[in-house]
């Protein structure tokens, strides 16, 4: 596979996995009822938003680090680049 294309779906992926941990944050946030006539979001616990909200970040980071992989000739030379400027 062509290295434009895993850049483009790790991003994808990157992408979509932030949205959702956006939202599974934004709904452990909201407020609640508590008790037995509690409602819970798409029937989901508070409890299993926070697991679901705990793997996506796990997995944020894990893509982000095969981002940095992905990009590192890119990062190492303009680092170098921002060194020999300065001098």
């Amino acid at each position: 596979m062509k290295r434009d294309m895993v850049n483009f779906i790790v991003g994808l992926i990157s992408f979509i996995v932030l949205v959702t941990l956006m939202i599974s944050g934004v709904i452990i946030a909201w407020p609640h009822e508590h008790g037995p006539n509690e409602t819970d979001p798409m029937g989901i616990s508070r409890h299993n938003w926070s697991n679901i909200h705990l793997i996506l970040g796990a997995a944020f980071i894990v893509l982000m680090l095969v981002h940095i992989v992905l990009h590192w000739d890119w990062i190492r030379s303009y680092f170098k680049s921002l060194s020999g400027r300065s001098q």
